[in-house]
């Protein structure tokens, strides 16, 4: 299996990383402390044993992880993006931006032509700026409010 590589620059880069690795391990650990410790909300084992099937993909500057991004391949050609995390000392620094991009050609690569995530109302901003368009109303979901946001994906090569 030839694992998603996406090169950045000389010290970063962005590749998918196997379940149940370290990486992975690291990955979950950066989204707690990201996503989950400020809402005060854990993973059960029953939750992680769920994202066995999804795609996990990590931004790494030299060998340590400073961003993520969960996908899930669904029907009709579409990606679910999830739990998106950026280390907080490196937010608003163009990383997040980089690994929603390597997100999107890993969809249009495999197939998808929508990508869809459920927005927290404090990323809304970004997903606009990312080309997301807001569907829908807004919903409670982990106890905070969220929007359905999706993109249609332009296979540049097309």
């Amino acid at each position: 299996m030839k694992l998603f590589i996406y090169p950045i620059g000389k010290n970063a880069i962005i590749k998918e990383i196997e379940y149940g690795s370290n990486d992975y391990n690291a990955m979950v650990q950066l989204r707690y402390d990201i996503l989950r410790k400020p809402l005060n909300l854990h993973f059960t084992q029953e939750q992680l044993k769920q994202e066995v099937n999804n795609i996990h993909l990590g931004y790494f500057i030299n060998t340590k992880i400073v961003a993520c991004v969960m996908l899930m391949p669904e029907p009709d050609r579409k990606m679910r993006m999830k739990q998106v995390a950026v280390q907080m000392d490196l937010q608003n620094s163009g990383i997040g931006k980089k690994i929603i991009q390597a997100s999107e050609k890993y969809s249009i690569q495999n197939g998808c032509t929508y990508m869809y995530c459920h927005a927290r109302d404090v990323a809304i901003p970004f997903y606009l700026k990312s080309g997301y368009s807001i569907k829908g109303e807004e919903f409670y979901e982990v106890g905070i409010l969220h929007r359905y946001m999706e993109k249609k994906l332009i296979n540049a090569e097309n």
